[in-house]
Order: structure tokens, then C-alpha cells, then sequence
């Protein structure tokens, strides 16, 4: 469950409203490009702290101001794909995905890191280094690091961006069968009605106001 009242800056830049995803279920966040969707995102990440107001995620209150409540990201447990994908240059895929398990205290040596390597169709991939992939291939290594973890909520930044026809279509597909055995809640953030999948939630973001879609 993700429940935000309140407002959250960057720089001169300002998002405010109320959102409330109930546990298990997956929303989209709708905006135009430079509407807040990333500030937003963060905030629950906790890449950014609330200027006013709360967030609470399940029965966990991690961010309050007023009372100096903030808990940080690495024991939020959730699972986040930014735009960039943001992948260690310096690790292959299969150490990028260890990488995030270690980071959620979770075994490395259970065979775990090999089943997600598998279910995305990165195997023959896996000693690969990020610039030695497609996008498309990237990205679906980005999305096992995500999930990698077990997060209970996972944040997906504008997953198509920067992919071309063929990328996106390996992508989709593979997004759309492992959110299917995804258990946890689920918040995209898209700048184009056409990509949002069958939701339960829709919201919209428009400059900087957040409210039900």
C-alpha cells in the first residue's frame, strides 16, 4: 500500500496532492515530460524528503517532517526502475543483480540470481557489462535488479523510454509476464495513456498537482 498526502520540492519545482494504492494492487501515474512523475517517484524511494504532509508504505510510517520521521531507502523494501536504468558499469549483469540482493540481505548463493537471469532470458547475457547490451537488454537486466531484492512495491519510471520497436517489444513482454507473478504493488509512471497496461488505479500529475485519473 502506498498512501502520500503532502508536498515534496526540488529546487524551485513543487508536487503536492494525495495518492492512496492499496496493497497488491497497480497503478499508473500519468504526466507530461518535466510534470513531477520522477520527483514523485524518488519521494517515495526516499531519494527525496517531504516538505510537509506523510507517507506511508503498508502499516509503515516513513516519512513525516513535522514529527522528523524519514526512513531511508535501503529498508523501504522496494524495488525501483528509473528511466536510466542506471546499471553499474562496472559489474556485468549477473553482478548487478547479485548486487541488489546483497543490498536487501537476501542470499546470493540460493540459486536466486541464476532463476531471474533465466525468467528475463539473460542468461547467455549474464557476464555481459551494461555497454556491451542492447537497450532492450539493459532494461530487462534493470527490471530483474528490481525485483531481485523481493521488494513489497516496485516503482517503474517511464519503462519504454529511449527503446526502440524492437526493445520495447522484448520488454513489454517480458514486464508484463513477470508482473503477473508479482505479488507486491505496483506504481508506473507513463506520459502516454496508449502504454498503460490494465490497472486498477489511474492518477494524474499535472504541473506538479497529483489527483485520481
Amino acid at each position: 500500500m502506498i498512501h502520500f498526502e503532502g508536498s515534496v520540492s526540488r529546487h524551485t519545482f513543487r508536487v503536492e496532492g494525495k495518492i492512496c494504492l492499496p496493497k497488491g494492487s497497480e497503478g499508473v501515474l500519468l504526466g507530461d515530460n518535466g510534470s513531477g512523475k520522477t520527483t514523485f517517484l524518488e519521494t517515495i524511494a526516499g531519494l527525496l524528503r517531504l516538505d510537509s504532509g506523510e507517507l506511508r508504505l503498508g502499516d509503515r510510517l516513513v516519512d513525516r517532517p513535522a514529527d522528523r520521521v524519514f526512513l531511508p531507502p535501503r529498508l523501504r523494501r522496494i524495488g525501483y526502475l528509473p528511466q536510466e536504468n542506471l546499471l553499474f558499469p562496472w559489474l556485468t549483469l549477473e553482478e548487478n543483480i547479485r548486487f541488489a540482493r546483497r543490498c536487501q540481505g537476501k542470499s546470493t548463493e540460493d540459486g536466486s540470481v541464476e532463476r531471474w537471469l533465466a525468467v528475463l532470458e539473460l542468461e547467455r547475457l549474464a557476464k555481459r557489462y551494461p555497454h556491451q547490451v542492447s537497450g532492450g537488454q539493459a532494461r530487462r537486466a534493470a527490471l530483474a535488479r528490481a525485483l531481485a531484492g523481493e521488494p513489497e512495491i516496485l516503482l517503474l519510471d517511464e519503462p519504454y523510454a529511449g527503446l526502440d520497436d524492437r526493445g520495447r517489444g522484448e520488454f513489454d513482454e517480458a514486464m508484463a509476464s513477470r508482473l503477473r507473478e508479482y505479488s507486491g504493488t505496483v506504481l508506473i509512471a507513463l506520459h502516454r495513456i496508449e502504454d498503460a497496461p490494465n490497472c486498477d488505479h489511474i492518477f494524474v500529475i499535472e504541473d506538479g498537482q497529483i489527483r485520481p485519473g
